[in-house]
């Protein structure tokens, strides 16, 4: 399972059951990196509109299958090991009180900076076990 997740600068993904930000360019980027199938909650489905037949919609990310790619607006639940993780950084600071840490064991394979629609700089890393 792989997972795909935004943060501010304090790990922070989300706020009063919200998500902190979006940026389309973002949205395109996932689309293109998921490995296998792309699945997200009905929440997050709405940014992805454009791309409908490319994602499957689940309530419950935890119930997807190895070889998914999940997309996260919340912490993942505690115990889900995924074999790799694609963290886009917001490189901002936002209102937080929800917030994600990369799984102990897992190596950065890759980062890189990109310009965004609403951020000048996002930071993609690239995590694997």
């Amino acid at each position: 399972m792989e997972w795909m997740i935004c943060v501010d600068d304090n790990n922070g993904v989300c706020f009063n059951e919200r998500r902190q930000s979006r940026d389309r360019v973002v949205t395109a980027d996932m689309a293109e990196t998921a490995v296998g199938r792309l699945v997200m909650t009905p929440y997050t489905a709405k940014l992805f509109a454009e791309y409908e037949g490319r994602f499957t919609v689940m309530d419950d990310l935890s119930a997807a299958a190895d070889g998914d790619t999940c997309v996260w607006e919340f912490p993942p639940p505690e115990g889900l090991l995924p074999d790799r993780v694609v963290v886009y950084r917001w490189n901002r600071l936002y209102p937080a009180d929800g917030h994600f840490a990369v799984p102990a064991g897992m190596t950065l394979q890759h980062r890189t900076d990109f310009p965004g629609n609403s951020h000048e700089t996002i930071t993609k890393e690239i995590w694997t076990r």
